[in-house]
């Protein structure tokens, strides 16, 4: 086999799993910030009071939504990067495929 194939796929590279992790991070990042805010909110509305008692509370919760946000963050910048290189890897393609544009 050559470095350079002699002939060019039919299809052009997808986007598609790019985009879904990029829709997917961006739902799970949404989800673990809600769980990060919600026990303040609820702080906030109940009135306030015991403050160590809250973080006492909330600690667990934050917890929580730290490791909700973090995987989300990590599935958000793959299918950003992975939405560039098959954006690269497109235009490529239809250079090859159509001609160098001018």
């Amino acid at each position: 086999m050559t470095a350079h194939p002699t002939h060019v796929p039919q299809k052009p590279p997808s986007l598609v799993f790019g985009v879904v992790c990029l829709v997917a991070g961006a739902l799970i990042l949404a989800a673990g910030l809600l769980v990060l805010v919600t026990p303040m909110l609820l702080f906030l509305m109940g009135g306030g009071g015991n403050v160590e008692a809250f973080e006492e509370f909330a600690r667990p919760v934050y917890t929580t939504g730290a490791l909700i946000s973090l995987p989300g963050l990590a599935v958000l910048a793959a299918g950003v990067v992975l939405v560039v290189i098959r954006r690269r890897a497109r235009r490529r393609w239809f250079a090859a495929r159509f001609g160098a544009r001018r």
